[in-house]
């Protein structure tokens, strides 16, 4: 059994009843991302690889319900848990630079109950292009991270995503024999 080393202990963070947290994964930018206010949807960003606070992002005027990063480390996508707008931030400056709605309706009625929709996850794609995001309601959402000004490559549609999986798996498929 190997004990590990405890590198930093981040004090005085805000409560945090689930434990909300985020670690981006890319070695050249590795940032904490955790709450930055138990009242309002901050996110703290802390600098892992020279472990020192980085910026504080100021996302939602809720607390925060779910957060994650991009594979790059350079993007935080965030929600709050009293609406259903989903909004990635920078990790450099803090600047929003997607916005999106989960759906027109917060309270939802289906088959079996009444809901008042909450986002519980987001995933980005490990392209960056797509954001995911479920929600309680039986729905999962997904979302392209493309500006409107710019024009998307042919594969970066869905066609063209799904195009690259299917040739992707066609090598499996048994090959064509003639008599």
């Amino acid at each position: 059994m190997h004990d590990m080393k405890v590198l930093h202990i981040i004090r005085n963070v805000a409560s945090n009843r689930e434990g909300l947290c985020a670690l981006s994964s890319n070695s050249d930018n590795s940032y904490l991302a955790y709450l930055g206010s138990s009242l309002t949807g901050q996110a703290q960003v802390f600098d892992t690889l020279n472990l020192k606070p980085g910026i504080i992002i100021s996302a939602h005027e809720s607390p925060l319900a779910a957060i994650a990063f991009d594979m790059s480390g350079t993007k935080l996508a965030t929600t709050s848990n009293k609406e259903t707008v989903i909004r990635v931030h920078s990790v450099v400056d803090g600047t929003r630079v997607f916005e999106f709605r989960r759906g027109l309706r917060r309270h939802i009625e289906t088959s079996r109950e009444k809901l008042v929709a909450t986002i519980y996850s987001l995933a980005f794609s490990p392209d960056p292009m797509f954001l995911a995001a479920s929600s309680n309601t039986e729905t999962i959402h997904i979302f392209r991270l493309v500006n409107p000004k710019e024009k998307a490559p042919e594969e970066a549609t869905w066609m063209g995503y799904f195009g690259r999986k299917l040739s992707d798996v066609a090598h499996y498929l048994p090959k064509q024999t003639s008599e």
